[in-house]
């Protein structure tokens, strides 16, 4: 009891801490205003006639540049090419996050671990895993989104699934959640942005909204399923069985690039 009472001080006290930094003043970059000078008729003359996407800066994108796509549903959104695959491999992702700290306090009681130890293991997969956040922008130079997905979901699948067995170990164990936290935190910015760029540009507000449904019914339906999986096979069998649901979603991934190759999404 006293654990969890110092677990709680340890929580509220970082929420304290964190206050100031989220009222730290932000100063934003103000944007370049439009000159007065020039008459109406004339800017208006000289905009060109451009799609939405050129307007914004972008490039018009494979699948998603429809000059007329109609009204945004559900069904058409995840008709998209690659649309499902990206929202199964995020809510898997999203789902191991939720699974480790359910289950972890209960294999860490099963293998004879202290309450501590689970703590200090689920805070070191959160600072591995800003840390990747942070680390995207260099690794999206080298590598294209498909290939940084896959190999977030596979490593992650490998590394998440060895913690049972080397909770007892503390070198094995804290190298393992090092490296599987920094792979876990890649694959889902990756995968919004991947949604994104597969769809209209009329129809993206709709699709983060579909992602996001998809996301909730995933943090559903598999604790559920792992809470029968762990039933005959103890809690460690609830990680391994969302392990076993990303290296499905990776190994599809896999065979989809390999047949398609890159895509605009990837850039």
């Amino acid at each position: 009891m006293h654990l969890i009472n110092l677990a709680l001080w340890l929580g509220a006290v970082f929420a304290i801490v964190s206050v100031p930094l989220m009222l730290w003043p932000v100063r934003l970059k103000e944007m370049p205003a439009l000159t007065s000078e020039i008459p109406i008729t004339a800017q208006v003359e000289e905009v060109p006639q451009e799609s939405t996407a050129e307007v914004l800066g972008e490039k018009p994108l494979a699948g998603a540049s429809d000059s007329n796509p109609g009204k945004a549903t559900t069904l058409k959104i995840m008709r998209r090419h690659g649309v499902v695959s990206n929202m199964f491999a995020s809510l898997g992702m999203l789902s191991v996050t939720d699974i480790l700290i359910s289950f972890m306090p209960l294999v860490g009681e099963a293998a004879g671990v202290s309450p501590a130890w689970i703590g200090l293991l689920l805070a070191i997969r959160s600072a591995a895993t800003i840390v990747s956040r942070f680390s995207l922008s260099s690794l999206s130079r080298r590598w294209n989104r498909s290939q940084l997905v896959i190999t977030s979901l596979l490593v992650s699948a490998v590394l998440i699934a060895l913690i049972p067995p080397t909770i007892n170990n503390v070198t094995i164990s804290v190298i393992v959640m090092l490296i599987g936290g920094f792979f876990v935190g890649i694959a889902q910015p990756l995968t919004m942005t991947m949604i994104v760029k597969e769809v209209p540009v009329s129809w993206r507000s709709p699709a983060l909204a579909v992602r996001l449904l998809g996301n909730r019914l995933g943090q559903v339906t598999i604790p559920l399923i792992a809470g029968a999986v762990a039933s005959p096979l103890g809690p460690a069998g609830a990680i391994w069985f969302t392990c076993v649901l990303i290296g499905v979603s990776g190994i599809e991934k896999t065979i989809n690039y390999a047949r398609t190759g890159p895509t605009a999404m990837d850039r």
